[in-house]
């Protein structure tokens, strides 16, 4: 356990930060979270009409006007008063709703720190929710991972932990846990009298049960799993096949330079599609058989990660014979540039791996987007949803529990004694209430929270 000063260390700040996406939008959102966070937010706001003072307010929201900078320029803003201990954070709470102005935003952070509310560090809204007891550390890591999502998959799984799902989950496997516990304690108790507790061969069954769906558990696939949105979709061939033009179709708009000028795209272009609702990365690279320097070829060597996912893209002249390699990958997809260039009537049969494209008449565009989509929908089924953000953390709390289970199972069988069974059942509990936060340190706190923006 981490010492109380450590944990709470600047818990009794009032703190302040953009909670919004950056850069402009519709609307902006400033956050404090602290004893003054209201008395902070009054200043320099006008109410409108009747309204009532935001001092006087509970569980409400006010309409007005917030008066920032020297000039008194004043901007409308809605204000939302959250008191605690029922808001987020466990404490008095209040959001600045305005007009999507990063100046005006920062301008409005700048006002309320001089007034003495200190800028929040990255996840500290998240962290005084659980110091405070309104979640616990698997539902704090939730957050993060609804504010990273880039699938459908990946938010629901995301939303289902911050449900409480996980820490359900956990707490069942530490009840049962727990009871094993009490009983080899009650039988300590009857040490000294002719009565047995503990059924020796029954009690180490449900030990190694519970250890092998424990150790199930810590080698499922988790957060490091490279799944759809989290892989680069790189569009590969010879120079002039088409890369850049699909690249600027797929994108909508033109982010490379097309030209018949052989070795045009001479380093790697990327951006970012959505797809059935996934974020993913479209990435242009130079023509494979583009000879450039030493460094520009092991530029592109460290720049290709395992994971990525080639599409080939290549052109199939009229009147060419033309197959895939055996060497090639079974799951390779061919994207067949240029297909106004060739009749229907005249195109080879290159089998269901091929596709054939035309950015200039958008041919086959919708069949790669289609063939994209179900790529993203396979992967999404394809994977436990809930394990999508099962991370090494959790992993190891459950291998760690399931090693002290087999520890118990083995001391019990061996006949060492209930003493060392008790000692290796505490250090299985103790695993899984770290996982929850139960029990928790410094390090533990610091790691998870490292990974937040400013302002969550």
């Amino acid at each position: 356990m981490a010492h109380a000063s450590q944990i709470t260390r600047g818990l009794g700040d009032t703190i302040v930060a953009i909670s919004s996406p950056r850069g402009s939008g519709f609307r902006g959102i400033v956050r404090l979270s602290g004893d003054r966070a209201v008395e902070l937010a009054a200043r320099g706001f006008e109410p409108d009409g009747h309204a009532k003072a935001l001092t006087d307010l509970d569980w409400q929201t006010s309409d007005g006007r917030i008066v920032v900078g020297r000039a008194g320029v004043a901007a409308p803003v809605t204000v939302y008063v959250m008191r605690g201990p029922r808001s987020f954070t466990g404490e008095d709470q209040v959001e600045l709703h305005l007009p999507g102005s990063p100046i005006l935003l920062e301008m409005i952070v700048d006002v309320l720190r001089r007034s003495g509310a200190r800028l929040a560090t990255p996840g500290e809204f998240t962290q005084r929710a659980f110091l405070h007891g309104r979640i616990d550390l698997t539902q704090a890591e939730a957050v993060a991972a609804t504010i990273h999502a880039r699938s459908e998959g990946e938010r629901i799984a995301a939303m289902g932990v911050l449900a409480g799902d996980r820490a359900r989950m956990i707490e069942s496997y530490g009840d049962r846990i727990a009871d094993l516990l009490a009983a080899v304690e009650l039988d300590l108790d009857f040490s000294d009298q002719d009565i047995d507790i503990v059924e020796p061969q029954g009690f180490c069954r449900s030990l190694i049960t519970l250890a092998r769906e424990l150790q199930v558990m810590a080698t499922k696939p988790g957060a490091d799993r490279r799944t759809m949105s989290h892989r680069r979709i790189l569009l590969v061939g010879p120079a002039n096949a088409g890369k850049s033009s699909l690249f600027n179709a797929l994108a909508g708009q033109d982010h490379a330079i097309v030209s018949q000028v052989r070795g045009t795209t001479r380093d790697f272009l990327e951006t970012e599609i959505v797809v059935a609702k996934t974020h993913l990365v479209l990435v242009d690279t130079a023509g494979a058989d583009h000879v450039g320097s030493k460094i520009d070829s092991e530029a592109h060597r460290l720049r290709t990660k395992e994971e990525d996912l080639a599409w080939h893209i290549v052109q199939v002249r009229c009147g060419t014979s033309w197959q895939f390699s055996a060497e090639t990958d079974r799951n390779t997809t061919f994207l067949v540039s240029h297909a106004d260039l060739v009749a229907p009537v005249e195109r080879p049969d290159l089998g269901p791996r091929a596709i054939w494209f035309s950015a200039e008449t958008g041919e086959g565009l919708d069949r790669i987007r289609n063939h994209l989509a179900a790529l993203v929908v396979a992967d999404d089924k394809g994977s436990d949803q809930a394990l999508v953000h099962l991370d090494h953390r959790h992993r190891e709390g459950f291998a760690g529990a399931a090693e002290a289970l087999m520890r118990a199972a083995d001391a019990s069988q061996g006949g060492l004694g209930l003493e060392l069974v008790a000692v290796d059942l505490h250090e299985a509990r103790h695993c899984l209430r770290v996982l929850t936060g139960a029990e928790y340190s410094d390090e533990i706190l610091d790691r998870i929270m490292r990974d937040f923006c400013i302002g969550k």
